[in-house]
């Protein structure tokens, strides 16, 4: 459009530059959308495909958060699928099937990039070994007792927090007696 010098609005038989561009935008719009659903279509028959291969779908809302820029491989293909592994303490040949993943990565939460190092045994086996250290370590050694000095330092701190730290009702917290300063124990009382 233009406009005369009286004011009247002419349209012009030509296209000026912005309608041309508006029109190649629409065009390139297009085709981006052409090409998305050639994609989505795409995607859906290999994962009908995948499916009928005994693979498993992913649920990306059940996986646990992960902070990468990365995307693991079984969430981009949208299925789980059998993944051969070699079991790292015992060297026997496994395969983590798409039913175990999707329990470790959903259910279990498990990170998005770690995958299966041991079998079945060899996780049992080390669990139970954990456990066991686990139990040693707080329960201590049995028949060890204390050294006499980590013996005198157990009491020595019980009776540095049972005589230094008094209730004081009227403030409603501990007070510190030796120095004078005052600390909250948020109602316990030593």
């Amino acid at each position: 459009m233009w406009c005369r010098a009286d004011g009247a609005d002419v349209k012009r038989s030509k296209q000026t530059r912005g309608g041309i561009e508006a029109k190649q935008r629409k065009a390139e719009e297009w085709r981006h959308t052409l090409a998305q659903r050639a994609a989505e279509r795409q995607r859906l028959r290999d994962y009908k495909i995948a499916l009928a291969r005994d693979e498993v779908p992913v649920v990306t809302s059940q996986l646990a958060p992960s902070n990468s820029f990365s995307i693991p491989d079984f969430v981009e293909r949208g299925t789980y699928r059998p993944e051969p592994f070699v079991c790292k303490d015992c060297g026997v040949a496994e395969v983590w099937t798409p039913l175990q993943q999707k329990w470790w990565y959903e259910t279990a939460k498990g990170d998005v990039f770690t995958k299966a190092v041991r079998c079945r045994a060899c996780r049992t086996r080390q669990r139970v070994r954990k456990s066991a250290a686990r139990r040693v370590h707080l329960e201590g050694s049995p028949g060890r007792s204390l050294p006499p000095h980590h013996e005198r330092a157990r009491v020595a701190s019980r009776r540095y927090f049972t005589q230094r730290w008094m209730w004081n009702p009227a403030r409603g917290r501990s007070m510190r007696r030796a120095c004078g300063t005052f600390r909250c124990l948020i109602g316990s009382r030593p």
